[in-house]
């Protein structure tokens, strides 16, 4: 299997020479940090209409602060993934392995992430990765 991209090809022209051949992609990189917002309305500038970017939640909200006094960071990256328009798709929480000190069991997790889910912001796909395999059960499934 080779690369998407054609010999010789620059960074800068990965997103465009991509979104030519692909309809969407996920976002790694927000996990890590909300990016500025010129880095976004490039991101739409250089992807064609009908283009879907799937962002992650930073992980400040859903690792470092275990989804409590979580809203500001929410909120600012919301406000930067906003500048996406139409291009925008859905956002990803992204929930770690087991980590004992922070979700200790499903049953922890869920009463985190319940009222979390419901003060989410609405006019936004949601979606979620769970990367803990002992949490999907059909408790958790009734989460609404």
């Amino acid at each position: 299997m080779g690369s998407i991209y054609p010999p010789g090809s620059k960074p800068a022209d990965f997103l465009s020479f991509y979104s030519q051949r692909l309809r969407t992609v996920e976002i790694d990189s927000t996990f890590y940090r909300i990016p500025a917002a010129n880095t976004v309305r490039q991101w739409r500038e250089r992807t064609p209409e009908g283009f879907v970017f799937a962002a992650k939640l930073p992980r400040s909200v859903t690792h470092d602060k275990v989804l409590v006094d979580a809203e500001g960071d929410l909120r600012e990256f919301v406000s930067v993934m906003d500048l996406l328009g139409d291009w925008l798709g859905p956002l990803l929480l992204q929930f770690p392995c087991m980590n004992k000190q922070k979700f200790r069991g499903v049953g922890f997790f869920i009463e985190k992430v319940k009222p979390f889910l419901q003060d989410l912001p609405k006019g936004y796909k949601w979606a979620a990765e769970i990367r803990n395999k002992n949490w999907l059960s059909e408790k958790f499934y009734s989460v609404q």
